[in-house]
This record gives structure tokens, sequence and C-alpha cells, in this order.
């Protein structure tokens, strides 16, 4: 297998909505990641990935009716891996450690309001502002992975580059417009893997939407 030496990182908002589950499942086996993060989940998309549970033993999760489900599935332990709220609302993220390969690595999966609305586009700054506060105060390698629901010309985002030092690697494997499927002129990067200087980045891709709005 490409570059088996290295963790393969999946993010995939499912889309609440989306009876599409089987086929995004057989994508998961498809591609193989170590670590999948799931947005949108609520109680039926909830089931459904407990058919991964053969594959991906430990999971962390928070299943909501609304479009905030949050869960991520993972080959390795996720000993120190939790649900936490950050920002100004109450919608739910994962955060902790995670040790691969012996190295301890930190970890934030996320999911922010759209910024639609006033109210929306600053709790959307406030929760990937307080991700850069928690991430400046974390030693070590740091990965940041979601729908940040902002893009990276947004100043919430440039400033959370600037803050944390995280690598975007769209900046070598090109701009890879993730929503909406559905709407090609406005095709916007909004899901992210953001990686600390300490990982090199072998590969980005996306794949194609299983039912969903989002790659």
């Amino acid at each position: 297998e490409p570059h088996s030496g290295a963790m393969r990182v999946l993010v995939s908002n499912v889309y609440t909505k989306n009876p599409q589950s089987t086929e995004l499942l057989n994508g998961i086996k498809k591609h193989n990641p170590d670590l999948v993060l799931f947005l949108e989940v609520d109680e039926l998309w909830n089931k459904e990935l407990s058919k991964l549970e053969d594959s991906y033993p430990y999971h962390v999760e928070e299943v909501r009716p609304d479009n905030f489900g949050i869960a991520l599935w993972s080959k390795f332990p996720l000993a120190d891996v939790k649900v936490a709220r950050l920002g100004n609302t109450q919608l739910p993220s994962i955060v902790g450690t995670i040790t691969w390969k012996e190295k301890i690595i930190n970890l934030i999966a996320t999911h922010p309001l759209p910024p639609v609305s006033l109210y929306n586009y600053e709790s959307n700054r406030a929760q990937i502002r307080t991700i850069g506060d928690l991430l400046k105060t974390r030693q070590g390698p740091s990965i940041l992975i979601g729908d940040l629901n902002a893009s990276p010309w947004t100043l919430s985002f440039k400033n959370l580059i600037l803050n944390t030092g995280l690598v975007n690697p769209r900046k070598d494997f090109g701009l890879l417009p993730s929503w909406p499927t559905n709407k090609v002129p406005l095709f916007i990067p909004i899901d992210h893997i953001l990686v600390s200087k300490d990982f090199m980045v072998l590969n980005l891709q996306t794949d194609v939407a299983v039912g969903s709005d989002h790659r």
C-alpha cells in the first residue's frame, strides 16, 4: 500500500438527511483510513456507523438531531480524547491527544456554525479563535480536522494559521473545494485537515460526494 507507514485521516460531513450510508461506508473501506471524522451524525447515522466497529474499535461521539453531531472513529486507542465545548456555543468538538507510533499528537475535531447570520458569524469566529488559543497552549505535533465553515480566505482562518503555525496542505495539493457539491460556481474549500510543521503531508485529496453536499 502506498505510504503504508503514514497516518491516513479522512473527514466526512455525511449530511444528516443523506440516505446513502452503505455507499459511504464502502468508500471508507476503500480508502482504509486510520482515523475518520464524521460530521452531522444523528441517531440513524450513528447506527449505520456501528457497522465499522470490527475495523474501528475505538470511537468518541456526541449524537445530535441537528446538523452538529460529531463522531471520531479510530483503529488505535482514543484514551485521552473526549467531547468538549469550544467558543460561545454548546456545539460539540472532540479534543485530546492520541498516540501514533509512540508519538503523542494533539488532536482537535470540530464543526462551527456556518456564518449565515451575524450571530453565526460571530460564533464561528469565536470557536475558531478558541481553537487557536487552545492549540497555542499545547506542546508537540498537532492536527486540526473538520468542517470549519471557513475558507482559507477568511480572516478567522488566516488568523488561525498565523497564531498557531498550522500548515494548510492545500498550498501543495491544490484548492480542492469541498462544498457545496450542487452549486459548482460557489464550490469552496471549507473542510480541512490542518497540521503542525512536525508533519510531512504526503497526499491530500477530495473524493466524490456520496449523497452529501460535501466532498
